[in-house]
């Protein structure tokens, strides 16, 4: 009787083990599928477009000197052959981002796949643009303001 209680010990014991490292690898494959997650779709995880556009501000200011006293609009560019009319926007691609700062009147063109700015220009609007920052995943039906870019030389 004890050598089968000796066994019943170590069965449990592995079982106790075995459940524990289970339980370690579910805890660490859903950390790894937030994180990709958190990444992809911050708004999933309540992470304001405003943590997006301060991201976005700091990989752009690595490469150029941005205005300070005033926080720009941002886009993704969702349908880069619409804009191909434009000078400005004629090495766009799908998924660039479009910074837009409306005080200053100019505009950066960003590529995050690359971490490369595509353009910079000024511009003139039809429409008084607001400075709430935004970056939207998919075009809205609102309408939105038609810019007139050149590049800067």
């Amino acid at each position: 009787m004890p050598e089968e209680a000796k066994k019943e010990s170590v069965r449990n014991k592995s079982k106790f083990y075995i459940l524990g490292i289970l339980g370690i690898l579910l805890f660490a494959g859903g950390a790894i599928v937030s994180g990709f997650v958190i990444k992809e779709q911050p708004q999933i995880f309540g992470l304001s477009a405003q943590s997006e556009v301060t991201s976005l501000i700091s990989k752009v200011g690595k490469h150029m000197i941005l205005p300070s006293n005033e926080l720009p609009t941002a886009t993704t560019i969702n349908d880069a052959t619409k804009l191909k009319g434009q000078s400005f926007f004629r090495n766009a691609k799908n998924n660039d981002k479009l910074l837009v700062y409306p005080n200053t009147k100019w505009a950066v063109l960003y590529r995050p796949s690359e971490d490369m700015i595509i353009e910079v220009g000024a511009f003139n609007a039809n429409q008084q643009l607001t400075a709430t920052p935004s970056i939207s995943p998919s075009p809205t039906a609102s309408p939105s303001p038609t810019l007139s870019i050149s590049p800067t030389t």
